[in-house]
């Protein structure tokens, strides 16, 4: 047994400096916090910023129409702004694309499963 803790004596150092080593992970914890709170502030006022030039690029779109840009009427007369009328087309044109895959009303059965079995029953 005493060969054991002589071993394990000579092994460590016991001229370390623990105050030293303390210091140093201690620094570098804080360091590593500091860093962090930078990256929040930086990502905080960047989405800040960006959401301020956005929204000043999207009311001057929606003020101002160019002159080819064609207004569409909905069914009831009331006109349709052109990102809306894009929206629908783009919708459109996927559920057409799409075969009409259906949504499922029951919440065990999923919208692939009831293509797959319309699809076997089409054949």
């Amino acid at each position: 047994m005493t060969e054991i803790f002589e071993t394990l004596t000579s092994l460590a150092q016991p001229d370390l400096d623990w105050g030293f080593a303390v210091r140093t992970l201690l620094l570098r914890f804080i360091a590593v916090i500091v860093v962090l709170w930078l990256i929040q502030i930086t990502i905080q006022l960047s989405s800040r910023l960006l959401q301020r030039l956005e929204g000043s690029a999207g009311r001057q779109s929606d003020a101002v129409l160019p002159a080819r840009t064609p207004v569409v009427a909905a069914p009831d007369g009331l006109p349709v702004p052109p990102r809306v009328a894009a929206a629908i087309a783009l919708a459109l044109a996927l559920e057409r694309k799409s075969g009409g895959l259906r949504i499922a009303q029951d919440r065990h059965e999923s919208s692939w499963a009831s293509a797959g079995r319309s699809a076997r029953l089409r054949q």
